[in-house]
């Protein structure tokens, strides 16, 4: 785990310690009350796909610690992910929930998903309205209790599109 100066323009090695993650490539990943949260992705040497659990490593004491997640939680890679400071949760979008081989058979998914840190679970919100096309590799973020989300990559390729939701 590394962490960049913005004053110094250096990169940094931090002494973590505790119940860490495991390899992985394109997590979702947040910060949140000072907790870096880390969800899904996918195995460094296979195709296997993590979702099922969540690591936080704290900022201050560089503890990680696993949680279970639930067995209801998205088995994702590529999804889009943001902070909800005042309601203290993460929300997930979309993502993908294989990883692409030949001919692009990945599943992608145009759902959302929010992760409490106060319970330590997940639980699907039902969005209504236009919805965007299933996608992954979107960006999302969140302003003033919207949610905006950018781009992705649909079975008809990458998208331009903006969406603004209000969970």
């Amino acid at each position: 785990t590394y962490r960049f100066d913005l004053a110094a323009l250096s990169w940094s090695r931090l002494a973590t310690w505790g119940d860490a993650p495991s390899p992985r490539l394109i997590p979702a990943m947040a910060v949140l009350s000072g907790r870096l949260y880390i969800h899904g992705g996918q195995a460094a040497n296979d195709f296997v796909v993590y979702g099922r659990d969540v690591y936080t490593l704290d900022l201050a004491t560089l503890r990680w610690t696993r949680i279970a997640g639930g067995a209801n939680a998205p088995l994702r890679m590529l999804a889009a992910v943001c902070e909800d400071p005042e309601g203290g949760r993460l929300l997930l979008y979309g993502g993908a929930g294989t990883y692409l081989t030949e001919g692009d058979h990945t599943v992608r998914f145009n759902d959302l998903w929010q992760f409490s840190s106060k319970t330590g679970t997940w639980s699907q919100l039902n969005a209504t309205g236009n919805l965007p096309i299933p996608s992954f590799n979107a960006n999302m973020g969140m302003i003033n209790g919207f949610i905006y989300l950018f781009g992705g990559h649909t079975l008809n390729g990458y998208v331009n599109s903006v969406h603004q939701l209000d969970p």
